[in-house]
């Protein structure tokens, strides 16, 4: 009897081994969430573009996202909108960061990812990766849907 309770001790400390690092990785694997991420379409020949996405920080670290990138574009950078003498101008970010249990909005006329050297031209309904790297080197993936470009012209008449 004693030879089974002490298996069955060994067993138990496994489990909760088992369990305490799985808990782990999935609460470093948690750390942002990307949602809704979209751009619109291209003419032919464009060679920049903006996308939009929101970023969920679901760890109880800020994560400061350094650098992007994509394959459809030669540079992608962080950009935001700001008003100098009543003109609006894109400032070029070095890095942008994402609060601990808190969300970051990317969209139209404020913060936004800025596509440069465009090398195909992006229609309705395609789809591709953007890349995210953090300041501790993990990289983040998100899904960047294409819109039509009547969207955004819908857009700018409401504003």
């Amino acid at each position: 009897m004693i030879f089974l309770t002490k298996k069955f001790l060994d067993l138990k400390k496994l489990i909760f081994f088992c369990f305490f690092l799985f808990y782990k990785l999935t609460l470093a694997n948690e750390g942002l969430v990307f949602h809704g991420g979209y751009t619109f379409e291209t003419f032919p020949n464009q060679k920049s573009t903006s996308i939009y996405i929101s970023i969920f920080n679901q760890s109880e670290e800020d994560i400061i996202l350094d650098s992007v990138s994509c394959e459809c574009a030669k540079k992608a950078e962080f950009h935001t909108r700001i008003l100098n003498n009543d003109i609006s101008v894109m400032k070029k970010l070095e890095q942008i960061k994402v609060k601990a249990r808190s969300e970051l909005y990317l969209q139209p006329e404020g913060l936004h990812i800025m596509l440069f050297g465009l090398n195909k031209e992006l229609k309705d309904l395609d789809e591709f990766y953007i890349k995210f790297y953090s300041s501790k080197k993990i990289q983040y993936k998100a899904i960047i849907k294409v819109l039509n470009k009547n969207l955004k012209f819908n857009q700018q008449r409401k504003m």
